[in-house]
């Protein structure tokens, strides 16, 4: 057929026409949907399905949602509501308008009754009490306002589960899967509450040995050791206590095991029982105990100094013991060494002389021994004067581990506390015991004994050998070391010329003016192809996990696995830390973790911060300043150094005083010389005085004057 104007124009009007009858059909089905003639409406709705897909699909849905008719359907009412908001952009512009005209029909209205579908479905899920029908709701209905809900009604369906399991498996799926979830902090109670349930079998040692081997972190560790404790000790006899002080040795209820095998033992408290407990036990660990007991005497004492004269004043500064000696020492384990007339006895705390004037020179008591010197030589004596060791050594070590050793004549030997010469050897060099062993000399051999003087390690013509770690020693050669084990295998496959001390699990190694590091257990972390430079062994060990490296004249950090964390860009760095010194040549400042400068290049030097505090210097001036970089303490000292983490020892030209954290000085700027004397007081000397600092209250002791 020829195609021509006429035709054309007769093809437009029939398409016209035809839309125009489309969208007249579709309107009549929702004429028919509105006086309920569902039949009617159906058949328009699924002619018009493909022609005007989302009107079509929505009056399909609707009907298909509705219960009032028999095509009801709830999985095609869901179906063809998604499917009616997906082609809406493909409705005429005409036709939506003339629906939403006459019908209320609009994208809203799909969307409202699609969260109609999504609240029909989350009832019925609802009704399934299930956790599978939640889960499947939220896939089905990622859009709905019931979405949290059915999260929230998922969480406590899955608690109820749990909780009726009642057992670890069930309480551990609960926290893998909703570990955020409200009920996470009750479920992991449960979940300790089930591992000590499942495992504990009350009235067994036995389990609860197990369940401390199998769950070394758990919170309910205490009470299992408590369980153990009571069990071992429920007869309350000396046997008990003392069985439990050999297999529990590291029990945080050691110490109170020991006092209550003390107190069984002196259950009479004469002086017999005590030194009978004494006798029995030498590894008791409170000898302070025994002689406070035998000498029936708390004070806590210090020596003050006045018109060249030591007496003994109380924590308050109140005189106890006049001044009268020529020197007093510090009280311990109840005794306390003072000089007259160029002789060393010792006092108790009521001023009597419990062991004469005879001694040149005497240490302070240690767990009832103290090393006395006599005409030139040294011995050992107990707390009544009585010689363990007789004075007739040239030198003698501290007592460790219940050893001692003495040298005399070139030979070394080993003592117990009793002064029982052991092993029946001497030696040619000795060392103080530590963690069991001692390193000896012996001819061309160099090793270490066990407490039984055997040899555990030992090698034959080398230079040295210590101790690396646990079982590791460095063995120095004419020219070269590396690590050996208890066997004798070398552990380092090669040769260096230096091993340094393990530091965060890190040592330093050298060959060649390179470095690296190796670990605890001999294995090279980092190979050694770092160079060397001036006092690197010191500046170079691990610091928080991070050690400084030198490359092409400029510093950086690793870490200690060997990774860069600050690029070598600097002439000077320090520590790792929050914010970590810095310098590039002018001055010093502090980078943060990535290495930005949080505080300016102000300082001659800056050091490391500790506990958040970091002392700088400016114009030969110190100060301390916070993190902020504001001055707790102004830059007006000669010198500043940290004690106790708590404290700061300011000083103006030679003299110190103490100051704390908030910049307060708490003392006068007088003191020379400063000596800890136990784990809270320090001894504080000035030019006329001695004073006394407790690092726990911060306050100072000084002698009060006698009009007060």
């Amino acid at each position: 057929m020829k195609i021509t104007k006429a035709n054309i124009l007769i093809l437009f009007l029939l398409l016209v026409l035809s839309g125009n009858a489309l969208a007249f059909g579709i309107q009549r089905g929702f004429e028919a949907l509105e006086i309920y003639n569902y039949f009617k409406a159906k058949q328009i709705f699924e002619r018009n399905l493909k022609r005007n897909t989302s009107a079509a699909a929505y009056g399909l849905s609707v009907i298909y949602f509705r219960q009032d008719n028999p095509f009801h359907d709830m999985e095609k009412a869901y179906h063809l509501s998604l499917k009616s908001i997906e082609s809406y952009p493909n409705l005429r512009p005409r036709l939506a308008r003339r629906l939403e005209e006459k019908f209320n029909v609009s994208l809203e209205t799909l969307i409202a009754h699609r969260a109609q579908i999504a609240q029909y479905n989350y009832n019925l899920a609802l009704q399934q009490k299930t956790i599978s029908a939640m889960v499947e709701f939220k896939a089905r209905h990622p859009w709905s306002i019931y979405k949290d809900s059915a999260e929230n009604r998922q969480t406590e369906l899955a608690y109820q589960r749990a909780l009726s399991a009642d057992n670890s498996a069930g309480y551990q799926l609960f926290l893998r899967h909703y570990g955020s979830s409200i009920f996470a902090d009750e479920m992991q109670e449960r979940l300790f509450q089930a591992q000590w349930n499942e495992n504990i079998v009350f009235g067994s040692i036995e389990s609860f040995d197990a369940f401390l081997e199998n769950f070394p972190n758990h919170p309910y560790k205490k009470q299992a050791q408590d369980s153990i404790f009571y069990l071992a000790t429920k007869g309350n006899t000396i046997h008990d206590f003392e069985n439990f002080t050999k297999r529990y040795p590291s029990h945080p209820k050691i110490s109170e095991a020991w006092l209550t095998l003390y107190q069984l033992s002196i259950a009479n408290y004469t002086e017999e029982n005590i030194l009978s407990f004494r006798e029995n036990y030498p590894d008791f660990p409170f000898p302070e105990r025994i002689e406070n007991d035998l000498l029936l005497l708390q004070q806590q004492l210090f020596p003050f100094q006045k018109d060249d004269y030591f007496g003994y004043m109380d924590a308050k500064g109140k005189v106890v013991i006049p001044p009268s000696y020529d020197y007093a020492g510090f009280f311990s384990n109840g005794l306390a060494a003072v000089m007259k007339d160029g002789k060393v006895g010792f006092i108790n705390k009521s001023n009597e002389v419990i062991i004469p004037f005879q001694f040149d020179d005497a240490q302070d008591f240690e767990k009832g021994r103290s090393i006395v010197e006599l005409d030139g030589a040294l011995g050992v004596i107990d707390n009544t004067g009585h010689f363990i060791l007789p004075p007739k050594f040239e030198d003698i070590g501290g007592y460790h581990q219940g050893i001692t050793f003495t040298y005399q004549n070139g030979q070394y030997r080993y003592f117990d506390w009793e002064g029982n010469f052991l092993f029946n050897r001497t030696f040619d060099e000795a060392f103080s015991f530590s963690g069991g062993f001692a390193k000896v000399v012996l001819g061309d051999t160099i090793g270490f004994i066990n407490n039984k003087g055997d040899f555990i390690f030992y090698m034959q013509e080398v230079q040295d050998v210590r101790i690396f770690k646990n079982d590791l020693f460095i063995v120095s050669f004419k020219d070269s070391m590396t690590l050996f084990n208890y066997s004798g295998e070398r552990v380092l496959p090669f040769y260096v010329d230096r091993i340094g001390n393990i530091v965060e699990n890190r040592a330093i190694i050298e060959k060649d003016d390179l470095y690296g590091y190796i670990d605890g257990s001999g294995n090279v972390v980092i190979p050694i192809q770092l160079r060397t430079f001036q006092n690197y062994f010191q500046f170079a060990q691990a610091k928080n996990g991070h050690f400084r490296f030198l490359r092409d004249g400029n510093f950086g950090l690793k870490d200690t696995l060997g990774k860069i964390v600050f690029t070598p860009i600097f002439q000077g760095i320090g520590n790792f830390n929050e914010l970590t010194p810095v310098s590039k040549g002018r001055g010093w400042g502090y980078a943060d973790a990535q290495t930005k400068l949080v505080i300016r290049y102000i300082y001659d030097y800056a050091y490391s911060f500790e506990n958040g505090l970091a002392i700088v210097q400016r114009d030969q001036k110190m100060g301390v300043i916070n993190l902020k970089g504001e001055e707790l303490i102004p830059l007006s000292y000669d010198l500043i150094q940290v004690f106790d983490d708590n404290y700061f020892k300011v000083f103006r030209g030679q003299q110190f005083g103490i100051m704390d954290r908030t910049g307060e000085l708490i003392t006068d700027i007088i003191y020379n010389r400063f000596t800890p004397v136990s784990e809270l007081w320090i001894q504080m000397v000035a030019t006329d005085r001695l004073d006394y600092f407790n690092v726990t209250k911060g306050q100072l002791t000084t002698l009060l004057e006698e009009d007060e």
